[in-house]
């Protein structure tokens, strides 16, 4: 089992549409948790320790790339829809 996880963040941050990043990453955590589920749950019957500790790290990858996708989105969510009015500080005129 070879799950590249760089190619996956990576994707995940360089799409131009912010708004949807976080759920196209969604629907790829839950598929590839249910697929570690289901392997887990195999290796528990067949008492294989070590397939066990693969998959569990597997998960905790997972995990924490889920962690990293939502907080990227929250703060690409704050930056694009926020609700308050942007303060302008200073304005200047470029004269050519």
């Amino acid at each position: 089992m070879n799950f590249n996880f760089d190619y996956i963040t990576s994707d995940l941050i360089t799409t131009n549409s912010n708004h949807f990043k976080y759920n196209r990453f969604e629907s790829i955590y839950d598929s590839m948790y249910t697929i570690c589920s289901y392997m887990y749950k195999k290796a528990v019957r067949l008492k294989d320790t070590n397939q066990k500790f693969r998959i569990k790290a597997i998960q905790s990858h997972l995990f924490y790339i889920k962690d990293q996708s939502l907080s990227f989105n929250e703060k690409y969510l704050k930056l694009y829809f926020n609700d308050k009015p942007v303060k302008v500080l200073k304005i200047e005129r470029k004269v050519s």
